[in-house]
Parts: C-alpha cells; structure tokens; sequence
C-alpha cells in the first residue's frame, strides 16, 4: 500500500512531532549565530530510508538513497526548527511542520522523483490531474531559486489525486480547504518535483514564510 502523505492519516501523524522547544515554527534570526557563508556546515549523511515520524534535526542532510537528482538539505539555515518526516526513500521524501494553532500540520513539503521524463511534462501533468479534481488551478512562481524549480502551478480546493512519485510512495491530493502548490525542474536529465501542501489554505501567508526560508537551506549535492 503506497504512503499518502498529505491524506488525514498521515497528516495527523506529523502533529506530535514537534520538538520539545514547543513546536515548529520560524525563528527570530540570532545575531550572534553565524550565517550560511561563514559557519562550518557540518557532514551531512542521508536520511534514513522509512515509513515513521522521525524528527528531522535543523542540521545538514542529504536526501535518502538512491534519490536522483541527489539533494543537500542544510537545515539550520532555514531559521526554522520542529521539522518532522513520515516517508523516506528512492522516489520520495517528505518535511513537514506541526501547526500550534491546529490538529493538521502546517505544511508538509515533498520532494519527488515524477513518472515523467522532465519537468515541463510534470508540470502538464499535474494541471491535467489539478483540472480534473475540480481544483481551481493557475500557474505561479515559487520561491525556489537555487534549485531551478521556480515554474509551478498552484491548486486551490477540489478532490482528487493531483501529483505522485514515480513509484508512488508519495502521492498528494488536492482537498477541499486546501492549497497545494507544485514546482519542478531539471538536473542533469532528471526531473525534480517539489510540492507544499496546507490542509488549512487560510494559514496560507505563514506557509509562504517556511517556502522561503526552506528554498535558501535546500540545493543540488555537489559531486
């Protein structure tokens, strides 16, 4: 049986997840700690392949094995702490943050490797998928600029499978209530999807904050 993350089950299960500070959340920026170009990024090593809650420490991590396009995940850069992560592995992984105000998350944001060969088909594939969940959909720009994923479409509402993983340990629904948007782009001939996903569309503005402190704190694995 595939994982799904964004449907209610999994979903609840990132709510105590939280760290013991009293759950995720951005941070104020600490003047006194140093900044990506000047601190010493620690080794990181991949996350561990797995279907659990598994608290993600705000430090370096590289995406599971066997993941293409390989992925570095410096996550004390992304002024954000209480991350969390239900499924790991070759096709898919996700992050996501518990909401205090609420009994679902936040956001979960997945990382996938798609069924089709480059970004543009994902991309069609997913306004297809979006249109036919009764979505409202449109296309956007996101934040993600140093991964290339800044073409994505953004699906409001609806009900029904908009994205998946190529063997589909991951796949995210469009909901009623819902926001959902999907980036994706190429790296050395591989695709690479990323979705955010908010079971509440109204906490909407507070989810764009995490994308932008997140899209500064994930790049390419260097050779």
């Amino acid at each position: 049986m595939r994982t799904r993350v964004l449907l209610a089950v999994a979903l609840l299960s990132l709510v105590g997840c939280s760290d013991t500070s009293g759950g995720g959340g951005v941070e104020d920026a600490d003047p006194g700690t140093p900044s990506a170009s000047t601190a010493t990024t620690p080794e990181p090593t991949p996350l561990p392949t797995g279907k659990d809650d598994l608290d993600v420490e705000a430090s370096s991590h590289l995406s599971p094995d066997g993941f293409v396009p390989q992925l570095q995940l410096d996550l004390q850069f992304s002024g954000i702490v209480g991350w969390t992560s239900v499924h790991r592995a070759a096709d898919a992984f996700d992050l996501g943050l518990p909401d205090e105000e609420g009994d679902a998350p936040l956001v979960a944001v997945a990382f996938l490797v798609p069924p089709e060969p480059t970004a543009a088909d994902a991309l069609a594939a997913v306004r297809d998928s979006a249109t036919a969940a009764g979505a409202q959909v449109r296309d956007v720009n996101g934040p993600f600029e140093d991964l290339g994923a800044t073409a994505g479409v953004d699906v409001v509402g609806g009900q029904g499978q908009v994205v998946a993983s190529s063997a589909g340990g991951i796949a995210l629904d469009a909901m009623e209530g819902g926001r959902l948007q999907v980036f994706a782009t190429d790296q050395g001939g591989s695709p690479l999807v990323v979705a955010v996903f908010a079971p509440d569309a109204t906490r909407w503005p507070q989810v764009e904050d995490v994308m932008g402190g997140l899209s500064g704190a994930v790049a390419f694995a260097q050779e």
